[in-house]
């Protein structure tokens, strides 16, 4: 929580040189004249965009493009914007009025791509990301979304120009970490798990030299977190009552099937799924002065009937522009298991909806994971066992202290006996049986995780005890996870 404190400098520093210059822009004074260039407004939001504060960039581009309705940068960093909130259509339609002014603009194909990727649309997103490498034979990026969007069936002229572009000499580190996570995903594709893990390997020490993270920091976390909600904070703080919308809460650990459980309930028609929300977060954080676990005990113990219902108005106010009327509104932040104890104090009737996976296969496809951003604990196999470990000992405390609260899922079960998890879980929602949720991959949502693919396709087994063929590879692992 703490590193956030550098992103509170940096937009202070914004908002002053906003304050400075912005204003004359864009508030036209009687000489109607402009202090700064349409390229510093570029630059200043790409800053907001930088630091989280996409309704400030998202105004400065859209004054740009008042300006200048056909500038091609502000068309396409507002689809950024656009494609960074959910809004994906507006971002296609963005990026393609970026390309019809620009059509060799090999970063707007690849943004084009993406979005198409999170509206389903696999084979268009391919040809996007094609179009990005013609256009920019060493655009690394695009190298590693082409070949994670399909499966890879043979060594192909995309392979080979990777590994002959990683291994070159002038090659930078950010160029690497594309290449070597997309490398990895292709080689195990291709059974090589050997070299799949060397390249896995490789991406990971370069992402850990470009991340800071201390597992101290979460162990205090988790020591606060046990020490203040116990059986008395509960029992003392009685519940604030039912609300018009049943918030449904799918947590865990990344990677461990939340994005397939989410999948099945939002095909149920009673059922919006809204995907990975930071809006718990975002009414805790808010409330901090200081984004440290020692500031977020202080407000835990000073929790009361206001705050709850406060917290409980702002969430599902958000909540309701997302999903309208729908009654049941899935939140898909597998971080928020950290939070459960508020969720039982500020949403009483929530379901919450825990998902494992074994342990090893866990931490493996979270280490093969390149993530947009956040998960820095990731990247060092120790460290990732000992953050799993932590995880695994927060469950067990709500568990104790909240029986019956929260419901257990496990990915195998699902996996082996679909249709008997299936309504074992709609019956915890209290949602009746409907097909629909067995055919959850032609259900039509956008979905922005890296699984994104495989809901997209019947429940299949390749990835249950995956461990087992990366062999002596995965020793660290065995040996980090023991109790």
């Amino acid at each position: 929580m703490k590193m956030n404190r550098s992103q509170r400098r940096r937009k202070k520093k914004i908002e002053q040189k906003s304050t400075k210059k912005l204003n004359t822009f864009y508030l036209k004074g009687p000489s109607g004249e402009k202090c700064i260039t349409v390229q510093d407004a570029i630059e200043l939001g790409i800053d907001y965009h930088s630091c989280g504060d996409l309704p400030s960039a998202e105004f400065i581009y859209k004054k740009i493009l008042e300006l200048d309705p056909n500038h091609p940068a502000a068309l396409h960093l507002l689809g950024l914007v656009a494609h960074e909130v959910g809004d994906n259509l507006t971002a296609v339609d963005l990026f393609n009025k970026t390309l019809l002014i620009r059509p060799d603009y090999a970063e707007a194909h690849k943004d084009l791509g993406l979005a198409l990727q999170d509206l389903g649309k696999k084979e268009r997103a391919l040809a996007c990301y094609k179009k990005a490498i013609e256009l920019k034979p060493k655009f690394a990026e695009a190298y590693g979304l082409a070949v994670r969007i399909k499966k890879q069936v043979s060594y192909n002229k995309t392979i080979r120009n990777m590994e002959n572009f990683f291994a070159k000499p002038d090659t930078d580190g950010k160029d690497k970490l594309f290449l070597a996570f997309g490398l990895g995903k292709a080689f195990e594709d291709l059974r090589d798990f050997d070299k799949a893990f060397g390249y896995i390997k490789e991406g990971n020490k370069i992402k850990a030299r470009q991340s800071q993270y201390s597992i101290d920091e979460q162990r205090n976390f988790v020591t606060m977190l046990k020490d203040v909600f116990d059986h008395s904070l509960f029992a003392r703080n009685e519940p604030i009552g039912a609300c018009d919308t049943t918030p449904i809460f799918i947590l865990g650990m990344p990677r461990s099937g939340t994005s397939l459980i989410e999948q099945i309930l939002a095909s149920h028609p009673m059922v919006f799924g809204a995907g990975e929300l930071t809006l718990l977060g975002h009414a805790i954080l808010s409330r901090l002065n200081n984004q440290n676990y020692q500031e977020f005990e202080k407000f835990v113990r000073k929790l009361d009937q206001e705050i709850f219902i406060e917290m409980q108005a702002e969430y599902l106010e958000s909540m309701k522009r997302l999903s309208g009327s729908v009654e049941f509104t899935t939140d898909k932040m597998p971080e928020n298991y950290r939070y459960i104890g508020i969720i039982k104090l500020v949403f009483p009737n929530a379901k919450i909806i825990h998902c494992i996976r074994n342990p090893l296969d866990n931490c493996l496809s979270i280490y093969k994971t390149l993530f947009t951003n956040g998960h820095n604990y990731s990247y060092d196999p120790e460290t990732l066992c000992e953050y799993y470990k932590l995880y695994c000992e927060l469950m067990t405390h709500w568990h104790s202290v909240l029986p019956g609260f929260v419901y257990d899922i496990h990915y195998e079960n699902v996996v082996s006996d679909q249709e008997g998890q299936t309504r074992k879980l709609l019956e915890f929602c209290g949602l009746e049986w409907n097909d629909l949720c067995l055919e959850f991959f032609k259900t039509k949502r956008q979905v922005r995780t890296a699984s994104s693919e495989q809901v997209r396709i019947p429940i299949y087994n390749d990835s249950v005890k995956l461990w087992e063929r990366y062999g002596e590879n995965m020793i660290t692992f065995i040996k980090a996870l023991k109790p």
